[in-house]
């Protein structure tokens, strides 16, 4: 089974972000959406995404995520469906 974060601020660990990330997809955590509301974190965040391309997402205020939840919204009613059968 893959899990995802739909809600971390990775921005907080000054320098601890990429070892969190680490450890989050060694435990299974394939994808992250990493949260700032705070513009001067933009950067940082920017940083981080790019390097884990494949697994960060991100959001911010001027990030539209709704195909994302729609996405994963989709995705768990699929896994729901697939238990009860």
């Amino acid at each position: 089974m893959r899990f995802f974060d739909t809600h971390i601020h990775l921005n907080d660990f000054e320098n601890g972000a990429e070892e969190v990330v680490e450890k989050a997809l060694a435990c299974g955590i394939d994808k992250m959406i990493n949260v700032s509301a705070v513009q001067s974190d933009w950067a940082k965040v920017a940083v981080l995404s790019k390097k884990y391309e494949n697994n960060i997402d991100v959001s911010n205020s001027s990030t539209n995520v709704t195909n994302f939840q729609d996405m994963c919204s989709n995705a768990f009613l699929d896994y729901c469906l697939k238990k009860e059968s």
